[in-house]
Order: structure tokens, then C-alpha cells, then sequence
């Protein structure tokens, strides 16, 4: 499957500069996963952003709002479906977050700057 080669690929750069513990192993993993994750959302939120752009046919105009036109309902969806993903989006920065944590702790950089 392409997405655990990528977090193989991840996991290796990650482990490259460390013991290879089985902790740091297991940490490194979390964090390319939690990365590989954030991606596939922003990839999402960009194909949504798009979708609303195109449900807009380029930038509103102020006098037709869209809720009366043909485009009313894909544009009610397409922002319903942004909505839900921003929200999705921070627990994925926050999962993030937390395995680089993980990891710099496993690998001993406590507060190193």
C-alpha cells in the first residue's frame, strides 16, 4: 500500500539520527503517521476549497446570494463539508503535535532548543 511506504520512508528519515530504540521505533511511526494523515486532510480541504470556488463561478457577486441560485445547494454542501474538516484538521495538528513530543522525549531532546 503507497501510505505505509510513505511512513516506512518516514519512519527511516526520522530514525536516522538515533538509536533505533524500539521506543523511538514505535514513536517514529506515530509521528509519520500522524503526519502522513495531516496531509491527506489539507489535500481534502484544498480539493473542498476548490469545489467551493467553483460553486461560486469565481468570486460572489454581492447582489445574487447564492441560496437562490443553482449553485446554492453544492456551495451549502461544499462549506458544511469545510466546516467539518477545519475541525478534523485541528485534531490532526493536535495528534501531530503530540508525536513530535513523543518522539523528541524518546529521543532524549527535553527542552533542548
Amino acid at each position: 500500500m503507497e501510505v505505509q511506504g510513505e511512513v516506512k520512508r518516514l519512519v527511516a528519515v526520522l530514525l536516522e539520527f538515533t538509536a533505533g530504540t524500539p521506543d523511538a521505533i514505535t514513536a517514529a511511526h506515530e509521528v509519520a503517521e500522524a503526519q502522513i494523515h495531516l496531509q491527506r486532510v489539507l489535500a481534502l480541504k484544498s480539493q473542498i476549497t476548490g469545489e467551493i470556488q467553483e460553486a461560486l463561478g469565481g468570486l460572489p457577486e454581492p447582489a445574487q446570494p447564492a441560496s437562490g441560485s443553482r449553485r446554492g445547494a453544492p456551495l451549502a454542501a461544499a462549506l458544511e463539508a469545510l466546516s467539518r474538516l477545519e475541525r478534523y484538521e485541528r485534531r490532526a495538528y493536535s495528534r501531530q503535535k503530540s508525536a513530535f513530543r513523543r518522539f523528541d522525549d524518546v529521543i532524549g531532546h527535553h527542552g533542548e532548543t
